[in-house]
């Protein structure tokens, strides 16, 4: 089985093998399905392997009549998000989401979530103030906070060269 799934068959064409290996994932998750819904999650997809994504691309198309869903996290614009098998899948999307930016309330309720309670309007502000693209910089920040390797101060109270 492990060298039909790492394409390391030393007979027939790579494409035969590469094939079979789709069909039988296929059919595995068809099988899975039928026993109880099934869903596939992929986080970060432009960060995964080629033959995952090419068997998302191979699969995503025959969803109808299965009880399979599958959801895709990616950034466009990222330059692994060009990937012919990633193209293929949001080609495929029966419906696309794009997630606003959090509020600034929905960013104080995470911060005391990680925080606790006790956490000071400052600080959710501070990190509500963090402008950039994407939660996990909240979130890396507030495992930072939350494990004592950051700390956040008035932003005042620093020499004006680091204001």
């Amino acid at each position: 089985m492990r060298p039909l799934l790492l394409g390391e068959l030393g007979d027939g064409s790579a494409a035969d093998t590469s094939f079979a290996v789709l069909r039988g994932l296929y059919w595995l998750a068809a099988n899975v399905a039928d026993r109880a819904p099934l869903l596939v999650v992929v986080d970060d997809a432009p960060w995964a392997d080629e033959p995952s994504l090419r068997w998302l691309a191979h699969l995503v198309p025959r969803l109808p009549g299965l009880n399979v869903a599958v959801l895709v996290a990616l950034r466009p614009g990222e330059p692994t998000s060009f990937d012919p098998s990633l193209a293929a899948l949001r080609a495929e999307a029966s419906s696309l989401v794009r997630p606003g930016l959090l509020s600034e309330a929905a960013v104080g309720e995470i911060v005391r979530d990680v925080l606790g309670a006790g956490a000071s309007d400052t600080m959710c502000e501070a990190v509500a103030g963090i402008h950039v693209p994407g939660e996990q910089v909240h979130a890396a920040f507030l495992a930072a906070l939350a494990d004592g390797y950051a700390e956040v101060v008035d932003a005042r109270s620093l020499p004006a060269t680091l204001q």
